[in-house]
């Protein structure tokens, strides 16, 4: 019922715009004067306000929020800092680095510490790690490819770098060094991804000797998602810089002069502050944040233009201008929606009892404007519903019958397996125990196959296979010979039921039946890099290159109608059930290989 309901929603309102032009434009003229009521009271308002009383909104407004984000800023620093100080293994990574060029334990420990801490942030891009004895460097980089390995090369041009001279001679540990400017490092990192590089240097405790040199190179990820906090509005920029070096830039427009005037010349304050300043004869304010934390300065830069709209705005929102609008919209909203209205809300008292399944009742189409067309339709897609509900209730007691068919069809397999078990019931008193053999495997093999469920295991289908083979030993004798080879592993995998029979009697017809000498299959099964690989191989006549060639175009063929029915049938199984991770193929060289892989992830064991 609902999709009915939802169904006549949509033609009630396809028929609306197909005849709402005269509707449309009363409804134009009326918000149009409501509009320009609102306009006019607030041209004669806005001049009342003064731009100094603007300006102290948005300045205060702004303070809290960039001081909260340039703390969020510094903790972001802050623990960028401590990402990569070594806590309890500090020693053992010292020892590693000292004996990197000697033993193979060492690179391996090393590899291993800078691969966890490439994973533990989304924004690291890259991670170099210079061993200064030997300019051996150690690094893992950020590509497309899932997985990222840790690669070494050597280096011989790190030393001469200023970032690495000033951690050698001033003896401190770490360096934060900004890249936004694209300043050379002497390692490659993308220059329109990457905006921060810390560099920590890794001393022996005794003597306080650099033995190595680790580099982090950090994306915009998390610092982008820090600064989205700020709301920007139109031509409003931020700026961000840490000891007088650039952080980020809202564009280049600012690259040059609001560094230099804006900020770097500014005296110093910690905390908030404000300031005008012109640039390109325009005027603009600029609100900042500074920190303590190496002159960390968060800066916003707004327009004086913009400051004026805002003024504005700030006006729109005065409560007795809110009052009146309201007031003079209502009367008119009231007055001139009740007469436009009132033909659309009896409309909808139909539409809600047809909703209740009052299908009987139809709508009383009066004149010739929107409101009748809308009714004309509705009364159309009443009558079509009812042919359509009556439709339905045909195909449900067809349904009924058909299932009741059904459930008589399946009592058929039930009562012949049953006779089966008297059979070989008989046959065993009667002391022919192979004929009681034969027919209890059969008994067996009938009852796997009508069984319910459709994913079985390996030991399940092994048993299936022997009583299979029960049954054809006894038309071929000797000449049929069968091993199976299944790892333990294997035993447990849940496969598609007689996907392996199906293998093993296409060996059978294509093998055995079509020579006289005796035929070896072998039915192998084991798991292999998280996926199951069953094989059925013989030394029968083999299979000719033609004939391999049309049973793969049987996979594909929509409408194939020639032998190989039973591999065309496990392929189209195992591709509904497992997509492009299965996979069927067949060989024929010295022996014939049947074989079928399935993904271990989508096991269900």
């Amino acid at each position: 019922m609902k999709k009915v309901i939802k169904s006549i929603c949509a033609k009630i309102k396809k028929g609306y715009f197909k005849y709402s032009s005269k509707l449309v434009n009363k409804l134009v003229l009326l918000f149009s004067t409501v509009v320009l009521l609102v306009i006019v009271l607030q041209t004669l308002y806005s001049y009342q306000f003064m731009k100094a009383e603007s300006v102290n909104h948005i300045v205060q407004s702004n303070y809290s929020n960039l001081e909260m984000v340039n703390n969020n800023i510094r903790n972001y620093l802050l623990d960028t800092e401590r990402f990569t100080t070594p806590q309890l293994n500090y020693g053992s990574l010292m020892t590693a680095i000292s004996e990197a060029n000697e033993l193979f334990a060492s690179n391996i420990y090393i590899e291993d510490y800078i691969r966890n801490l490439f994973y533990s942030k989304k924004d690291v891009e890259a991670i170099y790690l210079h061993i200064i004895d030997n300019n051996k460097c150690i690094y893992i980089v950020r590509n497309q490819n899932i997985n990222v390995r840790v690669n070494m090369m050597y280096q011989d041009n790190i030393q001469k770098r200023s970032w690495f001279r000033y951690l050698i001679d001033s003896g401190e540990s770490t360096y934060l060094q900004p890249l936004v400017s694209g300043e050379e490092i002497g390692y490659t990192y993308d220059k329109n991804n990457c905006f921060l590089a810390h560099h920590r240097a890794f001393r022996e405790i005794s003597n306080k000797e650099c033995k190595a040199v680790i580099t982090v190179i950090y994306n915009t990820k998390i610092r982008d998602e820090i600064l989205k906090d700020i709301p920007l509005g139109s031509g409003e920029k931020i700026v961000l810089s840490i000891a007088d070096q650039p952080l980020y830039y809202s564009d280049d427009i600012y690259r040059t002069n609001l560094y230099k005037n804006a900020l770097v010349n500014t005296e110093s304050n910690i905390g908030n502050n404000f300031y005008n300043f012109e640039l390109d004869s325009k005027q603009y304010m600029i609100i900042y944040n500074a920190s303590n934390y190496m002159n960390l300065r968060l800066a916003k830069i707004i327009p004086f233009s913009e400051i004026n709209r805002s003024a504005k705005n700030i006006m729109k929102v005065n409560l007795t201008i809110g009052l009146v609008f309201f007031a003079f919209s209502l009367v008119l909203v009231v007055f001139s929606a009740n007469a436009i209205s009132k033909p659309l809300k009896k409309l909808t008292k139909y539409v809600t009892a047809f909703g209740d399944g009052q299908l009987h009742k139809k709508f009383q189409v009066c004149g010739n404007d929107e409101i009748a067309g809308l009714a004309t339709q509705f009364n159309i897609m009443i009558t079509k519903i009812e042919m359509l509900i009556n439709s339905e209730y045909k195909l449900k007691l067809a349904e009924k019958n058909a299932v009741l068919k059904a459930l008589e069809a399946e009592i058929n397999p039930h009562f012949l397996y049953n006779a089966l078990q008297a059979i070989s019931t008989k046959a065993l008193k009667s002391g022919a125990d192979d004929v009681y053999d034969m027919i209890n495997a059969l008994a067996l093999i009938f009852r796997y196959c009508i069984s319910g469920q459709d994913i079985v295991e390996i030991a399940d289908e092994r048993n299936h296979i022997e009583n299979y083979l029960t049954i054809q030993k006894a038309r071929f004798g000797d000449r049929l010979m069968v091993t199976f080879e299944i790892a333990d592993d294997a035993l447990n995998v849940h496969i598609p039921k007689l996907s392996i029979q199906t293998l093993v009697e296409n060996s059978i017809k294509h093998a055995i039946e079509l020579t006289s000498k005796p035929v070896e299959i072998t039915i192998r099964c084991y798991v292999e890099n998280d996926k199951f690989i069953a094989i059925v191989k013989d030394n029968g006549p083999g299979i000719s290159e033609d004939n391999i060639e049309k049973i793969k175009q049987s996979f594909i063929e929509k409408n194939y109608s020639g032998n190989s029915i039973g591999l065309r049938n496990l392929y189209s199984r195992l591709k509904l059930i497992y997509g492009d991770k299965a996979n069927l193929s067949v060989t024929s060289d010295n022996d014939t290989e049947i074989c079928f892989v399935i993904p271990m992830e989508d096991n269900n064991v």
